[in-house]
């Protein structure tokens, strides 16, 4: 029991992370306009969604965060249709993290420009 409270304690601290690096990029990037934190248990969650990043493309990513290299790249198998996974290390900064989660979008938004 010790081990999965140190499990969602580790979690929790990285998804408060990536919220505050959201924080960040709609101040200083224009292109994401709002986001959704998942609630625990609720619709997103259920859906393996910790954060909806509206974009002002009128696009919107799904992006699940992950503790370990490990469990992302789980995540990406198992639910292929998240392209958005993020790995977040203890000392990552959420200025680092904003930086990431741009990249994240921009490879998004390439992809989708191929597919079309």
């Amino acid at each position: 029991m010790e081990r999965k409270n140190r499990a969602e304690t580790i979690g929790r601290k990285s998804e408060n992370k990536v919220h505050r690096a959201l924080d960040i990029l709609r101040y200083r990037w224009k292109e994401v306009v709002r986001f959704i934190h998942a609630e625990k248990n609720g619709e997103l969650d259920r859906e393996h969604i910790d954060f909806l990043i509206i974009l002002r493309s009128n696009l919107s990513l799904a992006l699940q965060v992950k503790s370990s290299r490990w469990r992302a790249k789980i995540h990406l198998k198992k639910y292929p249709h998240i392209k958005g996974v993020i790995w977040i290390r203890e000392q990552d900064t959420p200025q680092e993290i904003a930086e990431r989660i741009k990249k994240i979008i921009l490879l998004y938004y390439k992809k989708i420009k191929r597919v079309s």
